[in-house]
């Protein structure tokens, strides 16, 4: 799966490094499209999954 076809999902490609390097939580919104656009399964994209902390 590349960037380019996430970006129609997710958003702008710093959406999509931020969700990948798990800086961001997926919406509910990009779930949905994940599964609609993608097939998915939504039990997949619901599990909860801890967030990098932000070191400032």
């Amino acid at each position: 799966m590349s960037v380019d076809e996430l970006e129609p999902v997710i958003g702008s490609k710093a959406e999509i490094a931020d969700i990948l390097h798990r800086k961001q939580a997926l919406t509910l919104e990009m779930i949905r499209g994940l599964h609609q656009q993608l097939g998915i399964p939504v039990q997949i994209l619901i599990q909860p999954y801890p967030l990098m902390q932000n070191s400032a």
